[in-house]
């Protein structure tokens, strides 16, 4: 198992206005996540997190409201938050949008969960991904690949 710890950053609502007109589109490819909340929650982790084995990978989602859309494809990887309020932590999932900005920050990453939780930006949080992964230890920042 992979623990990285961080912190709930500040969240991004035109993420989250995107995010709704996804889930279902998702939901459709990858039933396990039709019950997640249409809100994102950014975390800044204190690893970099690099992930090329996702457990989903989505076909090209086209944009409702572009024509010229080539579609969005968006990785999922299966971990659990725990937050300051939440110890035990809840089922999540690690969203990763192709097209996103965060894409070039891996430091910066977006999760859905199923249940409601209460979050703050600067509030401490543990990322568990029950997977092996490769740890590169560079001086500046430990860098994780899944």
């Amino acid at each position: 198992m992979i623990t990285i710890h961080g912190c709930v950053a500040d969240q991004d609502q035109m993420t989250n206005h995107n995010l709704q007109t996804l889930l279902a589109s998702i939901a459709k490819e990858f039933p396990e996540i039709a019950q997640c909340r249409p809100e994102a929650i950014s975390l800044l982790l204190d690893d970099l997190l690099i992930v090329v084995s996702p457990d989903h990978r989505t076909l090209p989602i086209k944009s409702v409201d572009r024509d010229d859309d080539e579609g969005e494809i968006v990785d999922l990887l299966r971990a659990r938050l725990a937050t300051e309020a939440n110890e035990d932590g809840v089922d999540a999932w690690i969203l990763i949008a192709y097209g996103s900005e965060h894409r070039s920050q891996p430091q910066r990453h977006e999760v859905i969960v199923r249940q409601a939780i209460a979050v703050h930006t600067g509030m401490q949080c543990q990322l568990q991904i029950h997977r092996q992964g490769m740890f590169l230890p560079y001086r500046d920042c430990r860098t994780i690949i899944v």
